[in-house]
């Protein structure tokens, strides 16, 4: 089965040395396909349809892209007032060898879904940020609450509202009875604020 008979298997020795290059060359796809390069949404829109509209055009179809559509592609939104920056194209061309098969073609979807990795909105950062922002916002009503119900100064307030909302606790303040329910709120409210934080 391996040569002439009576030769048996190759040696074991001989057997990696056929493999090397080939292990290699897998293991630097699989790493190179751990890249990701960072657009926003629609940069990766305007990509997409670029490349759809150049696989249209060469009659290729958008799962067996050519590496040529690609750079053609690439060189063309390289112009100022494409609305890609020139970053986003560079490592697109860099990465896309990862993605192609043994004749150089890719599947665009899966360039387009796992080498470009849209960066999260200004929406989408503001809501990590809205808990820690609600919190500082709710400690600085407490002047606003205490200092004229209660009639204390502005510090002594400031002191509660961070003793109250950290569950440490402020003996040495005590609001008058009449404010016992919006100090029961108050605090609920922070300590759920303080939750929320502290999970976001």
């Amino acid at each position: 089965e391996f040569g002439p008979p009576g030769a048996g298997p190759p040696a074991a020795a001989d057997q990696p040395a056929v493999w090397r290059p080939n292990l290699r060359a897998f293991v630097a796809k699989v790493n190179q396909r751990r890249w990701r390069v960072e657009c926003s949404a629609a940069e990766r829109r305007r990509v997409r349809l670029a490349l759809l509209e150049q696989c249209e055009k060469c009659g290729e179809p958008a799962d067996q892209m050519p590496r040529s559509i690609l750079r053609a592609v690439a060189k063309a939104m390289a112009a100022p007032g494409s609305g890609v920056r020139p970053a986003v194209m560079l490592g697109l061309v860099k990465v896309a060898p990862a993605y192609e098969d043994a004749e150089g073609r890719s599947d665009l979807r899966d360039l387009m879904e796992e080498a470009l990795a849209p960066q999260p909105a200004a929406l989408a950062c503001a809501k990590s940020w809205l808990p820690g922002i609600l919190l500082v916002v709710w400690i600085f009503m407490a002047p606003g609450l205490y200092c004229p119900l209660a009639g204390w100064s502005f510090l002594e307030a400031m002191y509660f509202g961070v003793m109250v909302v950290s569950s440490i606790g402020a003996p040495d303040l005590v609001p008058p009875p009449e404010l016992q329910v919006l100090t029961v709120a108050y605090v609920l409210a922070g300590a759920a604020l303080l939750a929320w934080t502290v999970a976001a």
